[in-house]
């Protein structure tokens, strides 16, 4: 039998308290455990750990008993590796078999919390909820910087008893500055902060109010990054979304990591895409899978349904593509464990192969230079460098062009460069062909 901790407040009196105590009593021991074990494929949840877990000196998936007498928990311990790390996700597309009904969206998670065992009181893994980001850029010049962005618990919110089990559970009360608070890893709309380095914090009541609408890719508990070397005792179990409790009972699949290195290489309607292997984990990789994404006029990108390469080699060609239309792609492992993460996705538009061109270059006012017979099936989708008054900075971001025999005005080959110039020059606009 599990122990819930109650905290009241009385605001009414007695009776109002009682009854409310009553209600919450009622809510928690109606609150459904399930047991995610072998038996039901661990209702859809992955392990990932960096380093393997075979490696020698790690810890096995396993963990200790949990609170309430059963036989395992989540083993999050590392071991002091650099970047190392551990988690466990589950897929918003499985969320309905696992028993979390109604949830697609940022704004209807509405309880999270898991028990914890480790040895310290603040650095201990934390709940990540991954959204479908949306585009940046202004209206009629929008581009995506990521396909997903992620929302971070802030372990600072709550303090552990060190090496004993306790709970953490997610403060959605809202209102005066009060919940969890929960950092961004980047831009999830036009106004969000450009540098994904600003780690902008709010409480999940204030993300939920701006965001609420964004589609959930996946949630999960992670601990540990590739920045860091970390040395802890760490195990986790009856992990709680609105109502529903895993508890874990034997060590869930290990699927692939993701493929690394990813590189696209357009060509004549199709496009060539070369990669490093994925980590195969526990089970070797049978197969790459690759998920091809397309936009709408309005610059809103849809993607295709993953496709068996038929193989595990490197590069893979795509063909029947349509020359000059922007496309982009990720892969991913699969293995008897089931599908790995996907890889970052790369932006390609395949095109005819191209003559030599003429490069003209103006040496008088204005000064600048163009490319002699340039049309539009040889350079499509630049990218573009504007200043920003918002931020204060310069940035990079992809947009259209369509400008048969016309030329581009200030073509430059690194737009990287122009950080350093004066915000008098205002928003000047400078162009670099993609292809």
């Amino acid at each position: 039998m599990s122990v819930k901790k109650l905290i009241l407040r009385s605001f009414a009196g007695p009776l109002v308290c009682t009854l409310l105590a009553c209600s919450l009593l009622n809510q928690a021991a109606n609150a459904a455990v399930v047991e995610a074990k072998a038996e039901n494929n661990f209702l859809g949840w992955k392990f990932t750990a960096r380093p393997e877990t075979t490696d020698a000196g790690e810890a096995p998936v396993t963990g200790i008993q949990d609170h309430d007498g059963g036989s395992a928990s989540l083993n999050f311990t590392l071991s002091g590796v650099m970047g190392n790390s551990r988690r466990v996700r589950l897929q918003q597309t499985d969320f309905e078999a696992a028993g979390i009904s109604g949830v697609t969206k940022l704004k209807h998670l509405s309880s999270i919390s898991w028990r914890i065992h480790h040895s310290d009181p603040l650095s201990y893994p934390r709940f990540i909820v991954t959204l479908k980001a949306l585009p940046q850029g202004p209206p009629g010049d929008e581009f995506y910087y990521k396909k997903y962005e992620n929302l971070n618990f802030v372990p600072g919110n709550q303090r552990l008893n060190r090496d004993q089990w306790d709970t953490v559970t997610v403060d959605f009360t809202g209102g005066g500055g009060a919940g969890s608070l929960f950092r961004h890893s980047g831009p999830l709309d036009i106004y969000s902060p450009i540098n994904p380095n600003t780690h902008q914090k709010q409480t999940i009541s204030q993300w939920i109010a701006q965001y609420g609408e964004l589609d959930i890719e996946r949630i999960q508990w992670a601990y540990g990054s590739k920045d860091n070397a970390l040395t802890f005792t760490s195990h986790i179990d009856y992990l709680e979304i609105n109502g529903t409790t895993f508890n874990f009972e034997g060590a869930p699949l290990q699927p692939p990591g993701p493929p690394t290195d990813v590189t696209a290489t357009p060509g004549d309607g199709q496009v060539s895409v070369a990669f490093t292997a994925a980590v195969a984990n526990t089970s070797a990789i049978t197969r790459y899978e690759y998920q091809l994404g397309t936009q709408d006029g309005a610059g809103n990108w849809s993607e295709g349904n993953w496709t068996s390469t038929g193989g595990t080699s490197s590069p893979i060609t795509i063909t029947g593509l349509t020359n000059g239309t922007d496309y982009r792609v990720g892969l991913r492992a699969v293995s008897n464990a089931g599908e790995g993460d996907e890889s970052p996705v790369v932006i390609f538009a395949p095109r005819r192969a191209t003559t030599a061109i003429g490069l003209t270059v103006e040496a008088g006012t204005p000064r600048g230079f163009y490319l002699a017979g340039w049309t539009s099936d040889y350079v499509k989708g630049p990218q573009c460098c504007r200043y920003c008054r918002r931020t204060g900075r310069y940035r990079q971001h992809q947009r259209f062009i369509n400008r048969p025999g016309r030329r581009p005005v200030g073509t430059v080959a690194q737009p990287r460069t122009i950080q350093g110039r004066r915000e008098s020059e205002g928003r000047r606009r400078l162009w670099r062909p993609q292809d």
